[in-house]
């Protein structure tokens, strides 16, 4: 028997499998599909943040050469969706709660037509107060966006009734912490804010919907979750989920922003009411104001520390905005992000209180981008350590040292060791070291 060849992996060149077809141009994105006889689709956006819908005048987008169907949710079912929490409509029928939330959807024969008819679209709208800032939406007199919101399918009523504008919640109560803070010789509080962030894929998220002579749902969509999204489809316009077909198909780009159905929903009624498949891309501007993006956050921080170093108490007040909805972040922590409790676990602190909340504003809604909840929890606790250090006069490496978590089991974890290395590695304290040149041929 011949003996395998060494395999080596590091130091080499791994072509991607994928690679040639995506640079030459013959891979597919649900962008590139156009079945036979399909319809362009475009969705009427929302100008304001808040507002009640008076009425809605179609008659003039009707009238656009080549429009086969214009719907407002006056013509679906009502029902409310989402990947956990079901907090938002296919179509907004009463109230409006963002920028850009979708108040009618349009098919024509071409993109041109699609997007002529969408501005014709006359929606009257009476503005009602709007909030932004999660911490002022958690006020007494702050709007409440959903009055309901305990009665919608996968709210969590652990959620307090009187906690204004709230969706979900963690909390860690550990030790005595009022006790840490009054035996610590030194108490420091800091907030830290982060904002919006896009997911940035390059391909804009993209639907196309086509129903068979025998009822078959066939649906090209760009997202990761196929198997998800066709269940939730199944329940959201009631079809049996054996009779939808979700095609596999290339994704560009995700990072934790593709997981929802999107504009399916909305495409299948479309499809079925004119009988031809229905196709939408969206343009950046409305992937940039209208789309999913990160959370911001505000994360309060209060620690207890000793002369030397030692953590003995802290207390953690982490809120994420969620947007005007819930229900485009999966069943995890009840709607929670994960990243809420890295804020109080990050270190070994014997005296923890963390309280974590995700907020209603009027923005566009949020989902997930990758490590959910995690880069705006570390930044702000990496943050507060350096200010520590700084106040106590300490090295910032050699203070994180000491507060080092422990393993479950109470060993030693890697986090010192690793720490120094990675200190040693670029010359710490002195500093990063310069380049080392090229050698000279």
């Amino acid at each position: 028997m011949a003996v395998a060849p060494p395999f080596a992996v590091l130091g080499r060149p791994i072509p991607r499998v994928e690679g040639p077809d995506k640079v030459t141009g013959r891979t597919s994105y649900t962008a590139d599909i156009v079945p036979a006889n399909t319809l362009w689709a475009k969705n009427v956006l929302s100008p304001l943040p808040h507002a009640r819908i008076v009425s809605i005048d179609t008659s003039r987008a009707l009238r656009v050469p080549g429009v086969r169907a214009v719907l407002t949710a006056a013509d679906i079912p009502f029902k409310r969706i989402g990947r956990r929490l079901k907090d938002y409509p296919i179509l907004a029928g009463e109230r409006v709660l963002f920028i850009g939330e979708r108040v009618a959807v349009v098919a024509a024969e071409d993109r041109d037509a699609a997007e002529e008819a969408a501005l014709l679209v006359e929606v009257e709208y009476e503005e009602l107060p709007a909030v932004f800032d999660p911490l002022q939406a958690m006020e007494p007199s702050a709007p409440l966006l959903h009055p309901d919101l305990r009665s919608y399918a996968g709210f969590p009523d652990y959620v307090p009734e009187d906690w204004r504008n709230v969706c979900a919640r963690v909390e860690i109560n550990r030790g005595d912490v009022a006790a840490g803070f009054s035996r610590a010789d030194l108490v420091l509080e800091h907030t830290f804010r982060t904002g919006t962030m896009h997911q940035g894929f390059i391909e804009p998220y993209a639907t196309v919907v086509a129903i068979g002579d025998s009822g078959r749902v066939e649906i090209w969509h760009s997202t990761k979750a196929v198997f998800r999204n066709k269940d939730e489809l199944a329940q959201t316009v009631d079809v049996p989920a054996e009779q939808i077909l979700f095609h596999n198909i290339t994704v560009g780009g995700d990072f934790g922003g593709k997981g929802a159905p999107g504009d399916a929903p909305a495409g299948y009624y479309l499809a079925r009411i004119t009988g031809r498949p229905i196709k939408f891309v969206t343009t950046s501007q409305e992937e940039l104001t209208a789309g999913t993006p990160r959370h911001p956050s505000v994360i309060t921080i209060k620690s207890g520390v000793m002369r030397d170093g030692t953590l003995v108490a802290r207390d953690v007040f982490v809120v994420y905005n969620s947007g005007a909805y819930g229900g485009f972040r999966p069943n995890v922590m009840d709607g929670m992000l994960p990243g809420a409790r890295q804020a109080g676990e990050q270190y070994a602190v014997p005296n923890l209180r963390l309280d974590g909340r995700m907020v209603y504003t009027n923005e566009m809604p949020r989902t997930y981008m990758r490590s959910p909840g995690q880069p705006q929890a570390v930044f702000a606790v990496e943050a507060h350590m350096d200010l520590l250090s700084r106040a106590l006069g300490m090295d910032p490496v050699e203070l994180r040292i000491k507060n080092a978590p422990r393993n479950p089991d109470g060993s030693d974890s890697s986090v010192p060791s690793l720490l120094r290395a990675a200190a040693d590695a670029i010359g710490w304290p002195a500093g990063p070291k310069p380049p080392t040149p090229n050698p000279q041929p």
